[in-house]
């Protein structure tokens, strides 16, 4: 019993402090993927509007 405690312990302690890295990098790693996606759709749009007016060739 008292073993199972003993391993228990460090091994929630190693999943809070995984989780309190990991949390903050899955949220950083998300914001970049959007940030991407948002400036990908800008980038077709404008291309959309200079094919439109006939600027691109």
């Amino acid at each position: 019993m008292m073993r199972a405690v003993l391993t228990f312990i460090p091994m929630s302690i190693f999943a809070a402090v995984a989780l309190d890295v990991a949390v903050p990098a899955l949220v950083l790693l998300v914001c970049v993927i959007a940030t991407s996606a948002v400036a990908s759709v800008g980038v077709w749009g404008a291309r959309g509007v200079a094919n439109m007016r006939g600027d691109r060739t």
